[in-house]
């Protein structure tokens, strides 16, 4: 059996582009085209390739890097057994970038290609009647038989994948999903039904906000005063930490301080100002 044989009856057996449903899922930075097989509802396996690895599940995917205004293709794995696949998916990404996104043009991938998307490019898309190239603004010295040296787009009069092959693919938007802001636990609402003593065992009497004691011997420490510096937190806990409303809309209401205020200094008590006798 020659070599050629093999080859037609390999492509024989191969599936083609309508064995398939194309379902595009684009965010702003990412585009997805995932591959849905009609007889299995079920996502194939992809052809190998010759970087290496396992190929994974059949797929597309292009990613807008940078601050460039064009797309690249991450990765692309054509179903295996199958034949034109691989072309229907480049048309069809270029399709989606023109009809959905500001930016322009396709590109290959940055970072690597392979040899067969390498002739693809080249071969398939440079001729292709409705495919255009535009130099890339970039300072690099490349050949010009890489692709990358290009940006690549669809022509205006371009009839659409699914006039031309007969395809059947479909769209939706994915917007990305924001990031909550991290916001501070909502304090545990009063309980007035809990002994208050429980709620004071810890408390602290705040004695940095307190004058600094007078000496032992000075007559203006009394222990009146001494004691209402003590209790003066738990006291005043007790006068405006037991209301009833425990609702905090917003998260802008803010716990009252149970701090004692600094006492003026001597002379200070009454007013400043001299009479007008």
């Amino acid at each position: 059996m020659t070599y050629d044989l093999q080859k037609w009856r390999s492509l024989l057996k191969a599936t083609s582009p309508n064995d398939y449903r194309f379902n595009v899922k684009k965010s702003p930075r990412e585009i997805n085209i995932e591959i849905i097989e009609k007889s299995t509802l079920t996502t194939p396996k992809g052809k190998a390739n010759d970087l290496g690895g396992e190929p994974g599940d059949a797929h597309m995917r292009l990613q807008q890097r940078d601050d460039n205004e064009f797309w690249e293709v991450a990765s692309v794995t054509a179903p295996e057994g199958s034949s034109g696949v691989g072309k229907v998916l480049y048309l069809l990404a270029l399709e989606v970038i023109r009809d959905s996104s500001a930016y322009a043009g396709l590109s290959p991938d940055s970072i690597v290609t392979s040899k067969p998307a390498k002739e693809l490019w080249n071969n398939f898309l440079k001729k292709h009647a409705y495919v255009g190239t535009e130099e890339k603004d970039i300072d690099a010295d490349l050949e010009e038989d890489d692709p990358f040296k290009y940006i690549w787009s669809l022509k205006p009069e371009w009839p659409g994948v699914k006039q031309e092959h007969g395809v059947d693919w479909t769209y939706k938007s994915v917007k990305e999903k924001e990031k909550s802001p991290e916001t501070e636990p909502e304090p545990k609402p009063f309980d007035p039904d809990v002994d208050l003593d429980d709620y004071l065992e810890d408390i602290d009497d705040y004695p940095e906000t307190f004058e600094e004691a007078a000496d032992p011997e000075d007559p203006v420490k009394e222990d009146f005063q001494q004691n209402v510096k003590k209790n003066y937190s738990k006291l005043k806990f007790k006068m405006i930490g037991q209301g009833k409303n425990t609702y905090n809309i917003g998260g802008k209401m803010k716990k009252p301080s149970y701090k004692r205020s600094k006492s003026a200094p001597p002379g200070f008590g009454g007013s400043l100002e001299e009479g007008n006798d």
